[in-house]
């Protein structure tokens, strides 16, 4: 069976934690939903204080976004 790529995914680095997108929902969920103007990135990911990391999980999941 294979599996399918989660929307967004979450690196916890202790921290900070970084959020990416594993699909085009993802990505426009993030462009929806985080000021990427004011937005750290690092790598090609969104540099996230882990407390918000908790809010963006609740919020995608809340939407229908799967997570890993």
């Amino acid at each position: 069976m294979e599996e399918k790529e989660p929307d967004l995914r979450f690196t916890n680095h202790g921290s900070i934690v970084l959020l990416s997108y594993g699909t085009k929902a993802g990505k426009q969920w993030i462009e929806q939903h985080i000021d990427l103007e004011t937005s750290m990135s690092w790598c090609g990911d969104i540099v996230v204080e882990p407390h918000h990391a908790v809010d963006i999980v609740f919020g995608a999941t809340k939407d229908g976004l799967t997570i890993d």
